[in-house]
């Protein structure tokens, strides 16, 4: 007989899912060319490293 303990509350639970990821964090925001992107990318267009 297994033991279940209650998942973790709060962002402890949150992880990431890759293979069910349809890559809305590459799509959803714009991004500005800066030092930590290469591009601009208007909201809601895929980055084309996707």
């Amino acid at each position: 007989m297994s033991h279940r303990t209650a998942p973790p509350s709060g962002a402890a639970q949150l992880r990431a899912d890759c293979g069910r990821c349809f890559g809305l964090c590459c799509v959803v925001p714009a991004f500005a060319a800066s030092a930590d992107f290469a591009i601009d990318k208007p909201a809601g267009s895929p980055c084309p490293n996707l």
